[in-house]
């Protein structure tokens, strides 16, 4: 999606965030429009029978704290 936004004069829904440096640079430029009907859910899916390192179940124990006190909020 960035290279298509890049190389044309195309329209294109992308993360502020992913595109951050070519804003940045110039290369694009942001419309800055409200789009509320856009929020998606972000989900995780792991095998049933799937053993993480410890970095990969530390980093899920993180994960899952901060949705836990996201959703406090």
């Amino acid at each position: 999606m960035r290279e298509l936004l890049r190389i044309s004069d195309h329209v294109g829904c992308i993360s502020r965030l992913q595109v951050a440096a070519e804003i940045e640079l110039g290369a694009l430029c942001l419309l800055d429009l409200k789009l509320p009907e856009t929020i998606r859910s972000i989900g995780l899916s792991q095998r049933r029978d799937w053993l993480p390192t410890r970095a990969q179940a530390e980093f899920l124990a993180e994960l899952r704290a901060v949705i836990a006190e996201r959703s406090q909020s």
